[in-house]
């Protein structure tokens, strides 16, 4: 009986390993998937996302030498020429594409320089806090210090990324990527994102609210058995 309860042991042992194997491989997969999808969407819908700023300069036109906004259906709108789609484009291919299309309108295109900016929002325990156009290569870091830096109670370690209600960097993944010095760009992050800062935990606050709690309810049961 020993033997064989030796034997279960084992099998069991070894058939814990391979499902734990296979859930490590599945997740895997599943992260790979959705990296190759996310590739998949940036090539198809391009870099630039409704609310980024795009610096145009166009020497020797005063009304194209500006910061414009893409708008909906990720189309910039200059003044005096007809909406310009921006679908499909990658930042790298803005300052061609931008040539390519003002020939029409502008008669010397080879000096047109232009540059795109995306607005995130950074919230919470910094010092200034507020939306900012940011160059998509910056750091983490550079938009911290656009804010102000982190205030003198901020938790450096649980910082996040959120879009609309969904938290799509989570303050573990989100501080390796910091320290592998991983660009905006990089992270996926797009206009309207936020950059949520927390205070650091007062245990001591938690402490003293636990013990007030605590108390209240000896007193209740106190109540109920006189």
């Amino acid at each position: 009986m020993s033997c064989d309860r030796r034997h279960l042991q084992t099998a069991l042992r070894r058939a814990a390993i391979v499902a734990a194997g296979a859930v490590a491989l599945a997740s895997a997969v599943g992260a790979q998937q959705a990296r190759d999808d996310a590739a998949l969407r940036r090539m198809r819908d391009g870099d630039l996302h409704v609310g980024d700023r795009v610096v145009l300069r166009v020497p020797g036109v005063a009304t194209l030498t500006d910061t414009f906004v893409v708008r909906a259906g990720r189309t910039l709108e200059l003044p005096d020429i007809p909406p310009i789609g921006l679908a499909g484009v990658a930042r790298s291919d803005l300052t061609h594409h931008l040539r390519l299309e003002l020939a029409r309108y502008v008669r010397d295109t080879a000096a047109v320089e232009a540059r795109s900016l995306m607005r995130v929002s950074v919230i919470g325990d910094v010092n200034a806090p507020g939306y900012y156009a940011v160059a998509p290569d910056a750091l983490v870091g550079d938009v911290l210090m656009r804010a102000g830096g982190l205030a003198r109670t901020a938790d450096a370690e649980r910082i996040t990324v959120r879009r609309g209600p969904a938290t799509i960097w989570k303050e573990e993944d989100l501080r390796r990527a910091i320290v592998a010095g991983r660009t905006l760009d990089e992270l996926g992050l797009r206009a309207g994102d936020e950059l949520v800062v927390p205070a650091r935990r007062d245990w001591t606050e938690y402490a003293r609210t636990g013990a007030l709690v605590a108390g209240a309810l000896v007193s209740v049961i106190l109540v109920r058995h006189r």
